[in-house]
C-alpha cells in the first residue's frame, strides 16, 4: 500500500473514532427497546437484562411473569426473571400491645387472641414479642410460642390453624415462691417464604403443664425484610 493511501485510511479511521466519542458523549443513557415476557429469551442465561413492558410486578426484586401493565428492568439470576428496576419495595411492619390477654389452663397450645395482620411484600420478616409470663402453682409451667399462617389470626381460645408455623423458641417458665409472679420474656425469630401478596397473620399460643398460665404488658411487632 502506498504511503499517502496508508494516510489516508488512517485519518478516516480516526474521525470515526471521533465521531463516535461525540455521539456517546452526548447520548443521555442506553437504551432497551421493551418487549413482552413471552419474547425474552429461551433458554436465558444468568445475568441477562431486558425491558419487560408486561410484567405482573413492579416492586425491586420480586419475581417478573407477562401478563401485566408494568414495564420494568428485568434480570435472570440463573432460576427466575427478577424486578431490576422499578418501584422502591414497600416494607410491611405492623405492631400491637396488649394489656392484659386472658389465661388459660388447656395443656395443649392454644391462642391468645394477640393475632397481628398484615400483606406480605418481600416474603420474609423479623418477628418479636415481649411482656411477663406467669403461672398461678408454685412449681407450675407456661409455655409460649409464637406462630404465623396465612389468613386471618385465629381468635382466643382456639388450637393453632392447620398449616400454622412455629416462629422462634418455644418460651418455657416455671413458677416459684408460690406462684402468681410474673416474670419477663422475650421471643423472636425470622419467618421465610411468606406468600407475597396474601394476608398472614402473627399470633401467640399458650399452653400450661399445670396451674393456670398468663401473660400480660405484651407487645408484638414484625417487620419485614429486604
Amino acid at each position: 500500500m502506498k504511503l499517502d493511501a496508508l494516510i489516508g485510511n488512517q485519518l478516516l479511521m480516526a474521525q470515526s473514532i471521533f465521531a463516535l466519542a461525540e455521539h456517546i458523549g452526548g447520548a443521555t443513557g442506553a437504551y432497551l427497546v421493551p418487549v413482552k415476557f413471552a419474547a425474552l429469551p429461551k433458554p436465558p442465561a444468568a445475568g441477562m437484562v431486558s425491558c419487560v413492558s408486561d410484567s405482573t410486578a413492579a416492586i425491586i426484586g420480586t419475581v417478573v411473569n407477562g401478563g401485566g401493565t408494568n414495564t420494568v428492568l428485568a434480570w435472570y439470576n440463573g432460576s427466575q426473571w427478577l424486578v431490576l428496576g422499578g418501584a422502591a419495595p414497600f416494607v410491611a411492619a405492623g405492631q400491637i400491645v396488649v394489656p392484659n390477654p386472658t389465661a388459660t389452663t388447656n395443656t395443649s397450645f392454644t391462642m391468645m387472641g394477640l393475632g397481628l395482620n398484615f400483606t406480605s411484600v418481600l416474603g420474609r420478616a423479623f418477628v418479636t414479642m415481649d411482656g411477663q409470663i406467669t403461672n398461678s402453682n408454685n412449681g407450675g409451667e407456661t409455655d409460649a410460642q409464637l406462630m404465623w399462617g396465612v389468613g386471618t389470626a385465629p381468635v382466643y381460645g382456639a388450637a393453632p390453624p392447620a398449616g400454622a408455623a412455629v416462629i422462634g423458641t418455644q418460651i418455657r417458665f416455671k413458677a416459684a415462691l408460690g406462684g402468681g409472679a410474673f416474670s419477663p420474656f422475650s421471643q423472636s425469630g425470622l419467618i421465610t417464604g411468606l406468600p407475597p401478596g396474601q394476608q398472614v397473620w402473627i399470633g401467640l399460643a399458650l399452653k400450661v403443664v399445670s396451674g393456670t398460665g398468663s401473660v400480660q404488658d405484651v407487645c408484638l411487632t414484625a417487620h419485614e425484610l429486604l
